[in-house]
Order: C-alpha cells, then sequence, then structure tokens
C-alpha cells in the first residue's frame, strides 16, 4: 500500500506482503496503487479469496514425489487448522499452500 503524493487523510487496508495480513494505513488521495481497499474486509476478500474450500482445502496430501520436496502447508480437515508437510511436487494437488496465511486465508474464517 502506498500512501501517494496528495495530503488527504483517507482510512484505507492493504495487504503487506512481509506478514501476509491487511494493515490499515492513510491514503493522501491521489497515485500510490490499486493495493487500497475501504475495509479490511475487503481487503482480505481480495487477498485471500475463498473461491470454493471443499475443493481447495479437501483430500489427503499426496505420498508420490515428482520433484525435489519442499516444505508447504496443508489444510488438515480433522484439525481445522494449516500444517506443513512435505509436497512431493506433483502437479494437480489442491490442498497445497507456500505458506500457513494463505492456507488460512482460503480455508478458514479466520
Amino acid at each position: 500500500a502506498e500512501t501517494g503524493p496528495c495530503r488527504a487523510r483517507i482510512p484505507k487496508w492493504g495487504y503487506e506482503q512481509k506478514s501476509g495480513l491487511c494493515k490499515y494505513f492513510i491514503y493522501g488521495g491521489c497515485g500510490g496503487n490499486k493495493n487500497r481497499f475501504d475495509s479490511e474486509k475487503d481487503c482480505l476478500g481480495t487477498c485471500f479469496p475463498r473461491s470454493n474450500p471443499q475443493l481447495t482445502c479437501s483430500g489427503p496430501r499426496s505420498r508420490k514425489t515428482c520433484t525435489k520436496p519442499t516444505l508447504r502447508w496443508r489444510f488438515d480437515e480433522e484439525e481445522g487448522v494449516c500444517v506443513r508437510f512435505w509436497d512431493g511436487g506433483c502437479r494437480g494437488i489442491r490442498n497445497s499452500f507456500a505458506s500457513c496465511q494463505k492456507c488460512m486465508g482460503t480455508c478458514t474464517n479466520f
């Protein structure tokens, strides 16, 4: 989120990549970028879309290895939280996220 060059004081919300969260900031009223939202809810809805959590957040983890395994996050339906796992790199696995924030934002009401 960027304040912009103008001096208005408009409350906005923007996604902060470093923390993976939507943060409150004061917008100057012109310039800046498109990373500004009228509410935290709007920011979360855009940056953490819940397009079809039933498909995206379900299913067992893949136990196959297709490429070099990497640590990723998946939604554990029984526990209701995101957990780390070794992803074997096989394409087509839906329940696999690069960060805990992305997993929780997609699969929970967090």
